[in-house]
C-alpha cells in the first residue's frame, strides 16, 4: 500500500513540477519582454522588438500550449492512474479477505473487518464474507448492500445502523448480535417458511394439506440464520414475511 502511494505520489509530483516550472518561465519572459529588455530600442522609441525578443515572444506562446498540453494530459493520466490504483485496492482487500476465511481467531476479525471498511471507502459493498469468522466484529454502519454471508459466523457482532440490503444470510450465526436500525430489505434467510410448516404440521387439522405444504417447502428450503439473543430487531427493517420468523427465532429459549 505505501509503495503504491508512494509511486503514486511521485509522479503526481512530477507533473507538478514540470506546470508549476513553465508558468513561472512564461510570467518571467512576458515581463522582460514588456519591459523592452530585449527590444531594438525599447517601447519608447516605438521601434518593433529586436531578433531576441521576438524568439523570446514566440517560445512565450509555445510555452503557453505546451504547459496546456501537460496539464490536459496530464489530468487524463491521472483519471487512468487513479481507477487502475483503486481496481488493484479492491481485488487486493478481497484477495485478503479470502486469504482470511476458516482462520477461525480474533485476528482474523479483526483484519477482515479492517478489508471491509477499505473496501466501503472505495465504494464496494457487495463482498464474498461466506464463511467468515466475524464473532463479535462490530460492523456497525458499514455497507454490506448484497454481500454474502452465507455461513458466516456473526456471533455477538453489531450490526447496529448497518445496511444488509438484498445480503445473503443462509445458515450465517447472529446468536446475540446486535442490530438495532439494521436494514434487512430484501435480504435472504432462507427458506423460514419451512420451519413455519413443521409448526403447522404438527398443529394441523390432520386433512393432509398441511404435510403437502410442509413437503414442498422442506424439498427447497436453506438453513435459516441461527438467530438467538439478537437484540435491537424492534428497529432494524426486514421484509413483512420475514418477520414473524424473526420475532420468535430471536427470543431467549
Amino acid at each position: 500500500m505505501k509503495r503504491l502511494w508512494g509511486h503514486f505520489k511521485f509522479r503526481v509530483g512530477v507533473w507538478a513540477l514540470l506546470g508549476v516550472f513553465l508558468v513561472v518561465i512564461s510570467l518571467d519572459i512576458l515581463h522582460l519582454v514588456q519591459s523592452g529588455v530585449f527590444s531594438g530600442a525599447g517601447e519608447a522609441t516605438g521601434e518593433e522588438p529586436g531578433a531576441l525578443g521576438e524568439f523570446l515572444v514566440n517560445i512565450l506562446v509555445e510555452s503557453h500550449g505546451l504547459l496546456f498540453d501537460v496539464l490536459l494530459f496530464g489530468v487524463v493520466i491521472m483519471a487512468f492512474e487513479l481507477r487502475d490504483n483503486d481496481k488493484e485496492q479492491i481485488k487486493r482487500h478481497k484477495e485478503e479477505i479470502d486469504d482470511f476465511r476458516g482462520w477461525n481467531e480474533k485476528e482474523a476479525t479483526y483484519r477482515i473487518v479492517g478489508n471491509i471498511k477499505r473496501l466501503n471507502r472505495l465504494g464496494v459493498s457487495d463482498i464474498d464474507l461466506s464463511r467468515t469468522y466475524l464473532v463479535g466484529a462490530d460492523l456497525g454502519k458499514l455497507n454490506l448492500d448484497g454481500s454474502d454471508l452465507i455461513k458466516a459466523n456473526l456471533s455477538g457482532a453489531s450490526l447496529k445502523g448497518a445496511s444488509l440490503v438484498g445480503s445473503k444470510l443462509s445458515g450465517a450465526n447472529l446468536n446475540g448480535a446486535a442490530v438495532d436500525s439494521a436494514d434487512f430489505s430484501r435480504a435472504e434467510f432462507g427458506n423460514t417458511n419451512a420451519f413455519r410448516a413443521i409448526g403447522e404440521l404438527m398443529t394441523g387439522a390432520g386433512d393432509g394439506d398441511n404435510m403437502k405444504s410442509f413437503s414442498g417447502e422442506v424439498g427447497q428450503s436453506t438453513a435459516p440464520p441461527s438467530i438467538v439473543g439478537l437484540t435491537g430487531w424492534e428497529s432494524a427493517t426486514f421484509d413483512q414475511q420475514i418477520e414473524p420468523f424473526i420475532r420468535n427465532a430471536s427470543k431467549e429459549p
